[in-house]
């Protein structure tokens, strides 16, 4: 079999300290992004889907994690 890749790009929004976006995990906000992609590719089936990679710039303290892992977590992706 020959491996497939897709690459796309969603982003969140950016939020100030203690603002709107305070209380939402940073897997949580991943998690829209990987549910907004797979409604952008809906021929693409969620469960053949074995690695999601996310860049997380400032991430410390509980935020310093698996960030896609987590995010994939949060999805119907049924390999996570």
């Amino acid at each position: 079999m020959t491996a497939a890749q897709l690459y796309d790009a969603v982003r969140t929004l950016v939020g100030r300290f203690n603002g709107a976006l305070a209380g939402v995990s940073p897997e949580d906000l991943a998690s829209y992004v990987i549910k907004a992609l797979l409604e952008r590719h809906p021929y693409l089936d969620g469960g053949a889907i074995d690695e999601v990679i996310f860049g997380n710039a400032n991430g410390a303290g509980e935020d310093n994690r698996n960030l896609g892992r987590m995010a994939a977590a949060g999805t119907s992706m049924p390999a996570y």
